[in-house]
């Protein structure tokens, strides 16, 4: 079973505008291994050797992260001794050897927050995150737990209603994509796209491209992804009008955070109002 993740919003050390730059050094990275050795061998005797290795990959848009990169911190913990029997020249021997767990700490620097990807529990992946804050951020007084609300989407297998404020000054809210998988499948997915310029509702269009075979109402599938296109007024006469797209994928992901106020708007009042997330 792969290890349970807790992310940590660590807005308190630095804006998304200047965020707090990591400590990569060589001495940052065996004070982090001390302490987390440190944490395993409380939690349960563990943590002898500890080795954290640190690389950069590219942030994907899709989860919504501000910055165009996200540092994973590699973490490879030397788990209790075991041993076995086996056959050796002379006849059965029995061999001891070091096992190794692996937790994984996931730091997007532009949107601040922090993911932890660790056995042992909420408690033990706290401390982990405050160890990193610590050691790597140099305080940790701004670490906060992120709260992740679940989305339901299928809301979506049918039309429904986007009722919105006029003082928000939105124009139109209409469903361009919507990714279906079966209930009885992890893999297989279709995806219905109706582009950002079609008049055509993306549920007229899956009834006109697909018959009696529409795949978005049929009970046996299920909406895990969507993209909703929200069209506002232009700020002043004459400019153009401004679109924000929310890209929302089950369970609890998506494009709004720390991006524009208008992201902003959308997640923290409209995705709720429209049924499509737990109330906050």
């Amino acid at each position: 079973m792969s290890p349970t993740p807790s992310a940590y919003n660590t807005v308190g050390l630095g804006s998304v505008r200047e965020p707090k730059s990591p400590d990569h050094g060589a001495a940052a990275r065996e004070a982090l291994s001390k302490e987390i050795s440190g944490l395993f061998e409380a939690f349960d005797g563990s943590g002898r050797s500890v080795l954290v290795d640190v690389f950069e990959r590219p942030a994907p848009r899709l989860l919504g992260n501000s910055g165009d990169r996200t540092i994973q911190y590699t973490i490879y913990i030397e788990k209790l001794p075991e041993s076995s029997l086996e056959f050796a020249d002379d006849g059965p021997a029995r061999r001891t050897f070091r096992p190794a767990r692996e937790a994984a700490l996931c730091f997007d620097p532009g949107a601040g927050i922090l993911d932890v990807l660790s056995g042992g529990g909420k408690g033990l992946r706290e401390k982990i995150a405050c160890a990193f804050a610590r050691v790597v951020l140099g305080d940790e007084a701004g670490l906060q737990p992120v709260r992740r609300r679940d989305f339901y989407l299928d809301r979506l297998k049918r039309p429904i209603g986007f009722p919105t404020d006029a003082q928000d000054r939105i124009i139109s809210v209409s469903v361009t994509q919507l990714g279906l998988a079966a209930w009885d499948s992890n893999f297989g997915r279709v995806t219905i796209d109706v582009g950002s310029s079609s008049d055509e509702d993306i549920y007229a269009a899956s009834q006109r491209w697909f018959g009696d075979a529409e795949p978005i109402g049929r009970l046996d599938w299920r909406v895990v992804q969507a993209k909703i296109r929200i069209v506002f007024e232009p700020e002043e006469a004459g400019r153009r009008k401004k679109v924000v797209t929310a890209e929302i994928r089950m369970p609890n992901t998506s494009n709004l955070k720390n991006q524009t106020w208008r992201h902003e708007l959308v997640s923290e009042k409209y995705i709720e109002r429209w049924g499509l997330a737990a109330p906050g």
